[in-house]
């Protein structure tokens, strides 16, 4: 459980100081940003879903999880076409999907 908060809070210090840097960022980068992160936060939700001895609160972690997952799939599918076409994604689109992210992040593993 201490590895688990400890990569958890690897993960958040890593966010931050990428998002911190998202001006100097190219648009590549911060998509690339954003698809590892949401491979690794769905992976992870998919694999404690899979788990028969959770607790009813990591339960209702991994429900919150998937909600938010549903949310951002499509967001981050159309985000990686734009990018990998050569377009620019706008900044309200990156914003929600950094929210959404933090969200993801927020809720530990």
């Amino acid at each position: 459980m201490r590895q688990r908060k400890a990569a958890v809070l690897l993960l958040m210090v890593f966010l931050v100081g990428v998002l911190g840097c998202a001006a100097t960022i190219s648009t590549k980068g911060k998509a690339l940003m954003v698809l590892s992160t949401y491979n690794a936060q769905t992976t992870n939700a998919v694999a404690m879903s899979n788990r028969t001895d959770l607790t009813e609160a990591q339960k209702e972690m991994v429900r919150q999880k998937k909600a938010i997952i549903v949310k951002l799939d499509p967001l981050v599918k159309t985000y990686g076409a734009l990018v990998g076409s050569g377009g620019v994604p706008s900044v309200t689109t990156e914003q929600e999907i950094y929210d959404l992210i933090d969200k993801l992040v927020a809720l530990g593993q």
